[in-house]
């Protein structure tokens, strides 16, 4: 592994951005998902081993549930930006003495951009896909493969 992701990550990462582009899969379907994978990580109890419930887990799953149900409503856009300002906040609060939910929640701030608001033209990588694996593996190195796998079925059903 050269960088951040396995040589079998980098390649399903690829494939997977390629089929989102010809697909046409939106930004906001790819913020969505990634929000309902984290919500279903932690209700799963995937992160149980590195982060114990709290107050502050509580509001991490009450904002990524509002992100998941707020898409595609007229105040979506208002109701993410005030969101987002308070999980960065919380995550700058967390960061010393709570690194792991200080990252699942830097994760969680990806899903409360605007809804239209990534252009490939202008970004790096063609999706945001790349960058939500980036952040995640910083929180779980091994969640990578469960991430990858989740998006390819629910943006693009198989």
């Amino acid at each position: 592994m050269s960088g951040p992701f396995s040589d079998a990550e980098e390649e399903d990462l690829e494939t997977l951005e390629h089929e989102l582009t010809n697909g046409k899969v939106s930004y906001s379907r790819m913020m969505k998902m990634y929000a309902e994978f984290l919500l279903a990580s932690i209700q799963s109890g995937q992160v149980d081993k590195k982060i114990k419930p709290s107050i502050e887990l509580d509001f991490l799953v009450q904002n990524l549930e509002a992100a998941i149900t707020s898409f595609g409503t007229d105040d979506s856009d208002e109701v993410r930006r005030s969101r987002r300002v308070e999980l960065v906040r919380l995550c700058g609060r967390l960061e010393i003495e709570q690194p792991d939910l200080a990252a699942l929640i830097r994760c969680a701030v990806c899903c409360f951009y605007e809804e239209g608001g990534w252009n490939p033209d202008e970004e790096e990588d063609a999706t945001p896909i790349p960058l939500y694996l980036f952040l995640l593996k910083r929180f779980n190195p091994d969640m990578g493969a469960a991430l990858l796998g989740y998006a390819r079925m629910n943006l693009l059903g198989s």
